[in-house]
């Protein structure tokens, strides 16, 4: 009997539960933190503090309805209006200096008739899911895998396919006790089978922030989705030799049906390069144009490619993503996106 079998059935008696759940959430001791935030919150003056007191209080909310399985919902988004109030001007700066090349660049790739979406939705077989996220982790990221054993130990993971997410999944971080909390949706299907590591790329990240400044330079990153985005890539080419190969290219597919639907999305919107980078989608638009360029990296050299959307990932947490820009320099990365969908839409006609 392999070792890794062995540590997968130590595993099973924390994963595996009733009614097709996974991982449960300590909800009594999410309930007493949310308790004791409230007490302080009353207690505690305006300010720095308090605003980390305010925000934690919503994502805690926010965790407690979705496991009841309610969407959430608010009039107010206590976070993204901090991160607005507080946004970056420099940011801003840099990418309305070079924002007429980025408007047309990103223009050659507006395209209504958006590509074909492959809707493979194969089953994985429940006795091998979490082996393989372990040995994915280990492979992509040992520091993943540490996160992932301590999240677990401390329940501060809830699969379920019962979840009534917005979203497939949701990473939250408390910067009150610097814990993570990851909700991931999931059926035993591939179409839901890249949440947790996605997630979990998530919770790596927010490992390295503690304190308001630090969650808003993240928040306000024109990179951040990147590596979450490359990590699910990675974890279907993972699956390639396990019998999988036609789910990486759903994967892959999806990935470039994104951004071709963000950018269709926000060319439908705007008119000028002005209007564009002040749109919310720009960021999501270049997370995944950084994505492209780092699967590419990953396809000419695996072992070198991890090293690469590390680093890249790295940058981002010492106010240094313009080293991305320059590094990388705006034109590979837009190249990288054109490359992609024109490799895209060539073997989708192949295919028909």
């Amino acid at each position: 009997m392999s070792m890794l079998y062995l540590i997968f059935i130590g595993l099973s008696v924390i994963l595996y539960g009733n009614e097709g759940v996974y991982m449960k959430i300590d909800i009594l001791n999410l309930k007493q933190k949310l308790s004791l935030l409230k007490v302080m919150r009353d207690k505690m003056p305006d300010g720095k503090e308090k605003d980390v007191i305010l925000i934690d209080i919503e994502k805690i909310e926010e965790i407690l309805q979705y496991i009841k399985g309610e969407n959430f919902t608010r009039e107010h988004h206590i976070l993204e209006e901090y991160c607005e109030k507080h946004s970056d001007f420099k940011t801003d700066q840099f990418i309305q200096e070079n924002s007429k090349n980025i408007y047309m660049e990103l223009y050659n790739l507006y395209d209504k008739d958006l590509p074909i979406k492959f809707c493979f939705n194969r089953k994985f077989k429940e006795d091998e899911y979490f082996a393989i996220i372990e040995s994915f982790l280990r492979y992509i990221n040992p520091e993943m895998l540490s996160i992932f054993h301590s999240m677990i130990q401390d329940k501060q993971i809830e699969i379920n396919e019962k979840l009534s997410l917005n979203a497939e999944g949701y990473c939250y971080k408390l910067l009150s006790d610097d814990t993570c909390y990851i909700l991931s949706a999931y059926n035993n299907k591939m179409s839901k089978a890249t949440n947790l590591p996605y997630e979990l790329a998530h919770a790596y990240q927010a490992g390295k922030f503690h304190g308001l400044d630090d969650m808003l330079k993240y928040y306000n990153s024109y990179f951040k989705e990147s590596y979450p985005i490359f990590i699910e890539y990675t974890f279907g080419e993972f699956l390639r030799p396990r019998g999988y190969d036609r789910d990486i290219l759903k994967i892959e597919s999806n990935i470039i049906y994104n951004l071709i639907a963000r950018i269709t999305y926000a060319f439908d919107r705007v008119s000028s390069p002005e209007e564009f980078i002040i749109d919310g989608q720009f960021k999501k638009i270049t997370s995944l144009l950084l994505a492209m360029y780092l699967i590419n990296e990953y396809k000419k050299s695996k072992f070198n490619g991890l090293q690469i959307a590390k680093d890249m990932n790295d940058l981002l947490f010492q106010n240094r993503q313009f080293e991305i820009f320059k590094q990388i320099g705006l034109e590979n990365l837009l190249n990288s996106g054109m490359t992609a969908v024109v490799n895209y839409k060539r073997s989708v006609r192949s295919k028909k």
